[in-house]
């Protein structure tokens, strides 16, 4: 069985029930418990449309009617089990390679991978600094807020199972002239050298 944090609002901006959500995948069926009042609140029961690939932290449910959201795992071994599955990473296609978008989505299907969301934009500086705080004060910092300004970018809200490890496989090296090598490789795409 697994266990996992759910919340249903009653009403908009109103009260939020919240459960303890137990999913049996033997046989499909669920079982909740209410965390206020310290009572079950559905006895185990069949719900033909919830399937555990469903069953990942952000997702809606619906249960008797009811629209469920899942906000977390209820112990370890759920978050062990499940956690890799429908993972979801942030991926930002930089100005440089905004032209070579057809072929960097193929890739990203190819893997398995699903698009949640996808934004195009141009960041500010004061957007790119804030985003790259982490950097700040680094000798290369200057120049990576140029260049993050210097077109628009893709940010891409990819879901998948152990999606962060695929898409990190995917992007290669963080090391620039090694990035050009494998890049070429990996996505078949005539790149400058």
């Amino acid at each position: 069985s697994s266990g996992i944090n759910a919340e249903w609002p009653l009403r908009p901006g109103e009260l939020v029930r919240r459960y303890q959500f137990m999913f049996y995948p033997v046989d499909n069926t669920v079982e909740m418990f209410d965390v206020k009042n310290r009572r079950l609140f559905l006895k185990r029961s069949a719900v033909p449309n919830i399937t555990e690939d469903k069953l990942y932290v952000g997702s809606v449910v619906n249960v008797n009617s009811r629209q469920l959201t899942l906000t977390g795992y209820g112990d370890s071994f759920t978050e062990t089990t499940l956690g890799k599955r429908n993972e979801k990473t942030l991926a930002i296609i930089k100005p440089d390679a905004v032209a070579k978008l057809g072929p960097i989505l193929e890739r990203i299907c190819r893997e398995g991978i699903k698009f949640c969301n996808a934004k195009m934009v141009n960041l500010t500086k004061l957007n790119a600094a804030a985003f790259y705080a982490e950097h700040a004060g680094k000798h290369f910092f200057d120049e990576l807020i140029e260049f993050i300004v210097s077109g628009p970018i893709i940010v891409l809200e990819l879901m998948g199972d152990n999606v962060i490890s695929i898409w990190r496989d995917i992007i290669g090296p963080t090391n620039a002239s090694e990035k050009r090598k494998k890049y070429r490789l990996r996505l078949c795409v005539d790149t400058p050298a």
